[in-house]
């Protein structure tokens, strides 16, 4: 049953405030227990000639488990372990190490080892060439791979060290459970490279990374650089990964394409992709709308082919149209994509927004985020192309109506409205007449008896004042908690209540749950109170 208020009679308790539904949307945060938070890697592994170097979050299990590996040892200078390579899938197969929380820098098994002194003259000439035998060698502060299916780059730091910290900060960087690795965007791998020299970090990129990322360096130039025109084989080709493009065969459906889960997730939230479904996810006219206005806000980039950015703005064209020539609340996705002088909408926090389109030097932009400055008790200055301005509930009825008033006065029309805004107003409207209400009942003493409908009276009469106000107020909220304190008569104010609901509406039920222990009390003033009472008692 929804609550939509408390009361208690104001002779007992005073007024006590309204329990509305941003009260308990409040109270429904709860910190995640910690298996339901965002998981890291908690071990990376990395080849050291004969051996395997292990670096892994402390645990007592965790280490019992490496110690349990003959010829496992540890090295007290970087506080980490090491184990002969052939016993790697001991660790792999491990409960306390899961694949998908580990890094793994693991490259081909039968490969002719070079001593280490050679790889590391291998490795200070060329970082960006390093051959499979040196690697094996080596055992770097981060190693860059990459996934040729997906042409995706896999950055393993040693998991506790300075390189896992500037990695972790690199710019577009995701922990991929899948690939048991870091992943970045091509385009901010040489921002990160610097931070890594900045550090003096040793980092070695395989030679098919490297190989790969020299051929496609022109390429991705030109994209990156704002070329247009470009096709999914093209973004393919150029490392730009992840990306949507159009799907040919299908007009008006388009498809994600090399997305990691983790990337999936943060791109399309509460969409499952997982196996079993009849056809690949892809996204119709409506959805890649709402997705293009959250695209910035991404710690990734996403690329879009030609034909999806072609899309997209035939449908902003289309929009437009429609939103110049209706009057009532504008669609959600649409309002995320339109770009107008001033619109409500909702943030995905659930608060109210205004957003104001104008320009920077605009006056009406000024006039308006002054104005609302001053109701809200806060400035509003930014440069930025949009301002918006977040509305707590306690105050969007008086903004909006100075806001519609400013509007009014200075000829700058009707501000368009989102349907989510446009129900959110409805519901702090309903809120705000139920506190006022809640407040009338509140300082409520008595009401007269001949003014209670529904009961004579003399059955009025017989009640006490605050019943009679109870009775008034579940009348007015048929979903409401009577919150009256221990032998003041609820079970009377309640019967009293249904005995006017059979006679002017023609109940002809009442349930009652309540403990076994109250039945007979129930039972007794229901005989006393109701004519013909019909009762059924059931344990």
């Amino acid at each position: 049953m929804e609550v939509k208020g408390i009361f208690r009679t104001p002779s007992v308790y005073g007024t006590f405030p309204c329990l509305d539904e941003r009260m308990q949307r409040k109270r429904s945060f709860r910190r995640a227990p910690v298996w339901q938070k965002p998981q890291g890697p908690i071990i990376s592994i990395l080849r050291e000639g004969a051996r395997a170097r292990l670096d892994f979050e402390y645990s007592p299990l965790r280490v019992a488990a490496v110690k349990a590996i003959k010829g496992a040892k540890y090295h007290p200078d970087d506080k980490s372990w090491s184990i002969p390579f052939e016993s790697v899938d001991q660790i792999l197969s491990h409960k306390e190490f899961p694949s998908f929380r580990s890094l793994n820098g693991l490259g081909e098994q039968n490969v002719t080892l070079l001593d280490r002194e050679s790889a590391g003259i291998e490795l200070r000439k060329n970082p960006f060439a390093v051959s499979e035998e040196s690697l094996s060698a080596l055992a770097p502060d981060v190693l860059v791979r990459m996934t040729l299916p997906k042409r995706r780059l896999r950055l393993i730091p040693r998991v506790g060290s300075t390189a896992m910290k500037v990695v972790k900060k690199g710019r577009g960087v995701t922990y991929s459970g899948s690939d048991s690795a870091f992943t970045i965007p091509v385009e901010n791998f040489p921002e990160l490279l610097k931070k890594l020299r900045d550090k003096e970090v040793v980092f070695a990129v395989d030679s098919i990374a490297g190989a790969t990322l020299s051929s496609s360096a022109a390429m991705r130039s030109d994209i990156v650089g704002g070329a247009v025109g470009y096709s999914a084989d093209q973004l393919f080709e150029a490392c730009l990964t992840p990306f949507i493009t159009d799907v040919p065969d299908s007009p008006g459906e388009f498809r994600p394409c090399y997305f990691t889960t983790e990337q999936f997730k943060a791109a399309f939230p509460g969409v499952s992709r997982k196996g079993g479904q009849a056809s690949p996810f892809s996204l119709d006219h409506r959805t890649l709308l709402a997705f293009s206005a959250r695209r910035d806000s991404l710690p990734f980039t996403v690329w879009m082919t030609k034909g999806v950015v072609d899309a997209i703005e035939t449908s902003k064209e289309r929009i437009l149209e429609e939103v110049s020539s209706t009057t009532g609340p504008i669609d959600d996705a649409a309002a995320d994509v339109v770009q107008l002088p001033f619109m409500w909408k909702t943030a995905p926090s659930g608060r109210a927004v205004l957003v104001i389109g104008l320009p920077p030097a605009s006056d009406a932009r000024r006039l308006v985020a002054d104005r609302v400055g001053e109701v809200l008790g806060t400035e509003y200055e930014s440069e930025a192309a949009a301002l918006h301005i977040e509305v707590p509930d306690s105050r969007l009825l008086p903004v909006v109506a100075e806001v519609d008033h400013l509007c009014e006065t200075n000829d700058l029309g009707k501000i368009p409205r989102s349907a989510s805004f446009e129900r959110l107003h409805l519901d702090v409207e309903e809120r705000v007449r139920l506190r006022e209400r809640v407040q009338f009942y509140s300082s409520l003493d008595d009401i007269s008896p001949e003014r209670v409908r529904g009961l004579s009276v003399d059955d009025a009469r017989r009640l006490f004042p605050h019943q009679r106000v109870a009775i008034e107020w579940l009348r007015e909220f048929p979903h409401a908690f009577l919150g009256d304190d221990m032998g003041l008569g609820k079970t009377l104010s309640v019967l009293s209540y249904f005995a006017t609901l059979r006679r002017e509406e023609g109940y002809k039920r009442l349930l009652v749950v309540c403990p076994n222990s109250l039945t007979r009390n129930w039972v007794r003033e229901a005989t006393n109170r109701i004519r013909q009472p019909n009762l059924t008692h059931c344990a």
